[in-house]
């Protein structure tokens, strides 16, 4: 059965669909190029965090409707408004804790999104144009990602002397060098056999294969305990800059602390038992 958290009302929006243990967030953009509204950066930071703390959710998918593209990154034609509103003054007050109450703004919205810190597995299935804002959240936010062999990836904005797409900075940290600066300063796109070869993608294939094959990896994500998945993606990104003898701490804080969750013990005991494990979560 399919809960659906968000209509489409305004034109655009990111449907948020829970299908069993996973949940799908839609970018269903008010074109056939899937830009994305003010609204719907908000939108999908609150999906998010419903996601995050909806215990019955294991794992997130990410995808594009339509049959043109994933998204071609953020409505440009309402760049101008969205630079308006970000003042001084409204960022002073959602710089430090507690923060101003009042509605973020949708640069805040990202860096928020960015810095959030979610420990569920993550999967991009992207088909068609990959650019801009939809680059940096498919980069930042999902964990694995399967493509379509007609999918580009780039970064446009620096051709309308824009550029940045809100946090292009931390790009050169997820891609090599070489090709960070590539997107980055020139505006070109990769395509998906690029993508593939200097591992921005897992996986390419038909266009008609995506979205099943990403459901597929994450049905198999579901399989494992969701306990042991948090721990392992949390090791791994905390981890990322750590020196060796922090990280041999860090997982050995975390054996401990995966220790006293059912699914451990259930784990082991149905492999000795020789029967499917019966994982509960946290």
């Amino acid at each position: 059965m399919i809960d659906k958290i968000v209509e489409p009302g305004e034109p655009g929006a990111i449907r948020y669909e829970k299908r069993d243990r996973v949940a799908h967030f839609i970018i269903d953009g008010p074109s056939d190029l899937n830009p994305m509204s003010p609204d719907m950066y908000r939108q999908w930071y609150e999906h998010l965090v419903d996601f995050r703390d909806d215990k019955d959710l294991w794992v997130g998918v990410v995808e594009g409707a339509g049959p043109r593209c994933f998204t071609a990154g953020g409505d440009l034609k309402r760049m101008g408004e969205i630079s308006r509103t970000f003042t001084p003054e409204l960022a002073s007050e959602h710089y430090w804790y507690p923060r101003s109450s009042e509605p973020l703004t949708t640069p805040q919205i990202s860096l928020e999104m960015l810095s959030l810190e979610l420990y569920k597995p993550m999967i991009a299935a992207v088909h068609g144009l990959c650019l801009g804002a939809g680059l940096i959240f498919v980069l930042a936010l999902t964990d694995i990602r399967v493509a379509s062999d007609d999918a580009q990836f780039g970064f446009a904005e620096i051709k309308l002397g824009a550029g940045g797409a809100g946090a292009v900075a931390d790009v050169a940290r997820r891609l090599p060098f070489t090709t960070a600066m590539w997107l980055s300063l020139t505006g070109e796109s990769i395509d998906a056999t690029e993508a593939h070869r200097i591992g921005l993608v897992n996986e390419v294939m038909s266009r008609d294969a995506v979205h099943a094959r990403a459901q597929e990896i994450a049905e198999l994500v579901c399989s494992n305990s969701p306990v042991a998945v948090k721990f392992e993606k949390e090791a791994i990104l905390r981890s990322h800059e750590m020196t060796r003898a922090d990280t041999i701490r860090l997982a050995r804080m975390f054996f401990f602390a995966r220790r006293q969750f059912h699914d451990t013990e259930e784990g082991l005991a149905s492999f000795n038992e020789k029967r499917e494990p019966d994982y509960r979560g946290w």
